[in-house]
């Protein structure tokens, strides 16, 4: 399971490689050779390790992450970065102080599981604050204010307000309920597909792909903790 995870983190990282590539070519503002190297790096590093994936290596992909959070103020695309560098720092820290290989992976597992369960639950928390979606009026909201370039099938279908007000009580739902595997390790079997299915449909109305490769990395360790 270590060694998926690590095939998985790495393809993360390739896509946000790629990613950051393409917008260091569109915008000038992203242009620069440090960032290029960097990211190249990343990418490279990105394509070893999906192939032959190494734990071990894992926490090289640091000096990426670091170099492009202070590039861009720490403020780029945060969420699924800010995912991706918890998964590297339990690789990191593993390394660096458990030397037992069994220890090792352990620890991985468990950090990245008890990331995974509280990211889920925090964003339901922050959600449920938010009186737009405690009155299930948000994701109509967003397709009102044209922040996001929505395909019109799917804006249409969020304009129905039936749909768009339970679907928003059923992702606050999920998500804060989240932590409720930890005390039924089997409901992780319904849990997890649901997720998915948020984060497929985040990527295909909003165009947020990176969120949905960030959180599936951590999906190998979470059945691996829960032992079913």
């Amino acid at each position: 399971m270590i060694s998926l995870c690590v095939q998985l983190l790495s393809f993360a990282l390739l896509i946000q490689g790629i990613e950051y590539l393409i917008l260091g070519f569109k915008y000038s503002s992203l242009k620069g050779i440090f960032l290029k190297v960097i990211i190249m790096i990343q990418i490279f590093l990105s394509i070893y390790l999906v192939l032959l994936p190494n734990e071990n290596l894992v926490l090289l992909f640091l000096v990426p992450l670091f170099s492009v959070f202070i590039y861009f103020g720490g403020r780029f695309n945060g969420g699924s970065d800010a995912m991706i560098t918890q998964v590297v720092l339990a690789f990191t820290l593993s390394y660096l102080f458990i030397e037992d290989p069994s220890k090792k992976n352990q620890f991985i597992i468990n950090y990245v599981s008890v990331i995974l369960v509280f990211s889920y639950f925090v964003a339901g928390w922050v959600k449920f604050k938010n009186i737009y979606w405690r009155n299930g009026s948000y994701l109509q909201l967003i397709v009102q204010s044209n922040k996001y370039q929505i395909p019109n099938y799917f804006k249409k279908l969020l304009e129905v307000s039936f749909v768009s007000r339970w679907l928003g009580y059923a992702i606050l739902s999920v998500e804060l309920s989240f932590p409720i595997v930890l005390i039924y390790p089997k409901l992780i079997f319904f849990y997890l597909p649901m997720m998915i299915l948020f984060h497929l449909g985040v990527f295909f109305i909003f165009g947020l792909n990176r969120f949905f490769w960030a959180w599936l990395v951590c999906y190998p360790c979470i059945l691996v903790f829960l032992k079913v």
